[in-house]
């Protein structure tokens, strides 16, 4: 009995942290539009409605569809989430590093672009060697390794970015 009442528990805990994370989202959008910040930050202003909008689109045919619609459409849309959320990181580094351009080594960019190569090559092998226990469903076996694969990106982005 209480195994049933902690698993029903955590599922409405995942509930409200999800509704609460897109009203947080929805949010973000309005300060964005509001404050005129699309002109400062348009990658990070369209990955955010990116976001919304798909959330909304698997949301709708999650509850209205019967077969595997909302499945594909989220595996259909992972690859540009993935590429906007790595634009929106190449978004903030160039807002960081745009006033001290002058002062960076010639060499630098050519290093940096080799890093971020090298963890797109390394996140792309590593992944290559996983094999996820969960989910059987082609979502969840490709959503793993391409997770891994962005990640790996995004921390060598971030430590170059800061560096």
């Amino acid at each position: 009995m209480l195994h049933l009442w902690c698993s029903v528990s955590l599922e409405a805990i995942y509930s409200i942290v999800y509704l609460l994370g897109g009203l947080a989202e929805l949010l973000l959008l309005a300060v964005l539009l509001v404050r005129r910040q699309y002109r400062v930050f348009p990658v990070f202003t369209t990955y955010i409605a990116f976001n919304i909008l798909s959330d909304l689109l698997v949301a709708v045919l999650s509850a209205k569809s019967t077969g595997n619609a909302a499945s594909w459409v989220a595996l259909f849309l992972l690859p540009p989430q993935y590429l906007l959320e790595l634009a929106v990181l190449l978004e903030i580094a160039w807002r960081l590093l745009k006033p001290v351009h002058s002062s960076i080594p010639p060499g630098a960019i050519k290093v940096f672009l080799w890093l971020v190569f090298l963890a797109l090559l390394g996140g792309v092998l590593l992944a290559g060697h996983v094999n996820p226990q969960h989910g059987s469903g082609i979502y969840e076996k490709l959503k793993f390794p391409l997770d891994l694969t962005v990640g790996l990106l995004r921390m060598i982005l971030f430590a170059a970015t800061a560096g």
